[in-house]
């Protein structure tokens, strides 16, 4: 919980995005986050009648992650704590995925995890690029950026219409794919 990181063990991830170099912030949102979602994903391979206990508790965690960093994404200023805090959210519609202990969420999740690190990594790297320009993450400092930069801002935008899960782009395929209906874990074979 704490590698993916989840409500309520997220609380360094803000805190290391903030700190932290864009080149780490990339890495640390596509890689790291990722291995405790992975870890997830091979315990429920493993496990699957404690997986099959626990899914209430994994779905109430997931969703707990998934208002309340979009909550704290939506009230920040700085632009990387609220790329943090959406990761937060992300990463609870991986777990969300996961517990839904099917194959079309599991592969939702997979793919929510790749879309994730691509769309955060660009994030991060496009605001480490602004910031090296500027010297400022306060989101109220570009009111004219459109102006000065329109393609920086196009890519910007994009990059943030992704993260949200606007259709077409990677986002959204992945959430979609998670709300299919499949057949439950043991109907797959699996023995529970």
């Amino acid at each position: 919980g704490v590698k993916i990181p989840i409500f309520p063990l997220h609380g360094w991830l803000p805190l290391a995005h903030v700190e932290a170099p864009s080149p780490v912030s990339i890495l640390l949102s596509g890689v790291l986050l990722k291995m405790g979602a992975y870890g997830l994903l091979r315990v429920v391979g493993i496990l699957p009648e404690a997986t099959v206990l626990l899914q209430p508790l994994l779905v109430g965690i997931a969703l707990v992650s998934i208002l309340y960093g979009g909550l704290l994404a939506w009230r920040q200023t700085d632009l990387k704590a609220m790329i943090a805090y959406s990761s937060v959210s992300h990463m609870g519609v991986v777990v969300l995925g996961i517990s839904a202990l099917n194959e079309i969420g599991l592969l939702g999740a997979v793919l929510q995890m790749i879309a994730h690190g691509l769309i955060a990594g660009a994030l991060f790297l496009l605001i480490g690029l602004l910031y090296e320009r500027t010297h400022t993450r306060e989101l109220a400092d570009y009111g004219s950026l459109v102006r000065v930069t329109p393609r920086f801002t196009f890519l910007i935008t994009l990059a943030l219409l992704a993260g949200m899960g606007m259709p077409g782009l990677a986002g959204f395929v992945a959430r979609a794919d998670e709300l299919a209906d499949a057949p439950v874990l043991g109907e797959l074979g699996v023995a529970t």
